[in-house]
């Protein structure tokens, strides 16, 4: 697997992470391995799991209200271990100071609300990688 991309999704609702994993693959299959993970605990250790099969994850999709590590926090832990990782936070929830928290610690992309919009996710990938 070696040289292999891959996109992580976070979010605690099933068909969130449904939903992600199909629209993600559909257009983004063929470049990037769409991983899922139920909460910010899961998405750490699958982030280290892909860092040591030597798979890139420059983007990290999460939603911000879930029990244990909330988005904005699992950013924050992610960057922290893995620089390059990128971030869009798809959230109906989140305040705006960690909606602030976010932009000025750097690495997120975007902030989309809940239900997102294919097209809004979809460019800011796209933007992302042509940047």
């Amino acid at each position: 697997m070696r040289g292999e991309r891959a996109i992580v999704c976070v979010d605690d609702e099933a068909i969130q992470l449904l939903a992600l994993k199909r629209e993600l693959g559909i257009r983004f299959g063929k470049r990037y391995l769409i991983e899922v993970a139920a909460d910010g605990e899961r998405a750490l250790d699958l982030l280290e799991g892909l860092s040591a099969e030597g798979i890139d994850v420059p983007f990290l999709i999460t939603d911000w209200l879930m029990p244990g590590i909330r988005g904005d926090e699992l950013i924050k832990l992610a960057r922290a271990r893995f620089p390059r990782v990128r971030a869009i936070m798809i959230t109906g929830q989140a305040d705006e100071e960690a909606k602030r928290r976010c932009v000025e610690e750097g690495g997120v992309l975007g902030i989309l609300g809940k239900p997102w919009r294919r097209d809004d996710l979809i460019a800011t990938i796209e933007s992302a990688e042509a940047g």
